[in-house]
């Protein structure tokens, strides 16, 4: 096998690599942070911001709110660690717009010993497996890839099952998956 294509097949391989450890530890906070202490916050600011710079491409909110623990004032600005935004017409979107007011209080979730790291909404959203998956992707693809041309002759036919097992994983997701973060988001009645 010559040089660069295993050169190319263990840089995907490190990259699948390092992208699946940041999605893994993002989904575990996630999850961590649905266990959080509550506080309510003031939303200050919820815009929707074109990422795209053409019509329709890729749109995010950005949010900014108050909140107070132990007499101390902090200030965040994420809504869910995993929220990458999505399209400005897409239901997910439309629906997370109308549920963040500004001028409305919401319950935030905080960190125990930090409570400036702070979230709107807490535990795991099925989409956020995507980018995890993809990433396991390039692992088996790069990982798979060597060992078949490069360092075995004969891997077996794991190497296939893996992939097509993850290639219907991903698909799931997709179809099932929900990206709707609003539905997770509380406000406080005034």
């Amino acid at each position: 096998m010559p040089v660069v294509i295993i050169l190319v097949c263990v840089a995907v391989f490190i990259t699948g690599t390092v992208l699946a450890i940041r999605y893994a530890s993002l989904i575990v906070r996630c999850l961590q942070a649905s266990r959080w202490p509550t506080t309510p916050a003031m939303l200050l600011e919820a815009e929707d911001q074109d990422l795209s710079g053409a019509e329709d491409t890729h749109h995010r909110i950005r949010v900014r709110y108050t909140y107070d623990v132990a007499g101390t004032r902090y200030e965040g600005d994420l809504i869910h660690p995993c929220y990458g935004g999505g399209s400005r017409f897409g239901r997910a979107h439309s629906e997370l717009l109308a549920a963040l007011q500004p001028g409305q209080r919401y319950r935030v979730y905080h960190h125990r010993d930090r409570p400036d790291l702070s979230m709107l909404s807490a535990g795991f959203h099925l989409r956020s497996a995507f980018p995890f998956g993809l990433a396991m992707q390039m692992m088996l693809l790069g990982g798979g890839l060597l060992a078949e041309y490069g360092l075995d002759a004969n891997p077996g036919d794991w190497l296939r099952i893996l992939f097509g097992f993850n290639s219907a994983l991903i698909l799931l997701i997709l179809l099932i998956g929900s990206d709707r973060f609003a539905s997770r988001i509380t406000r406080i009645p005034s």
